[in-house]
């Protein structure tokens, strides 16, 4: 588990962690969370959170929660969910990202919509495991 706090919702990824085992018939599974901890935006409408693994979307690809209106500065807005990856079937179509002895590298982007403006923080974490098919 890894986790990160008042990141800049500007720019790249917000939290990157990587794990060097890879299998076959496996699934990855990832729950990942993001909240803000500061907004200069005023009243977003909507904060999204989506993840990628070594450059592929896992399913779901993003997830949205609405906000609610006029939150102002210290309102609460987060989105949390679970991300599922098949890794034979990621494997398969991307076949030099997921090589065999490849680490995978997992990335967490969140932000605001619209979007976010310098100064709007979030607090990230991020939950991964690796399960064997049944």
């Amino acid at each position: 588990m890894a986790s990160a706090t008042n990141l800049p919702l500007i720019g790249e990824d917000l939290l990157t962690v990587t794990i060097t085992k890879n299998c076959t018939h496996c699934v990855l599974v990832l729950h990942a969370t993001a909240s803000r901890s500061n907004v200069v935006t005023p009243a977003p409408a909507a904060m999204i959170l989506t993840t990628q693994v070594n450059g592929v979307y896992p399913v779901p690809k993003t997830l949205g929660v609405a906000c609610p209106q006029n939150i102002g500065p210290s309102g609460e807005c987060g989105v949390s969910g679970t991300f599922i990856l098949d890794l034979d079937i990621a494997k398969a179509a991307n076949p030099a990202a997921f090589a065999a002895g490849k680490p995978l590298s997992i990335v967490v982007y969140a932000g605001y919509f619209p979007g976010p403006q310098a100064g709007d923080l979030a607090d990230v974490s991020l939950e991964a495991r690796i399960e064997r098919r049944r």
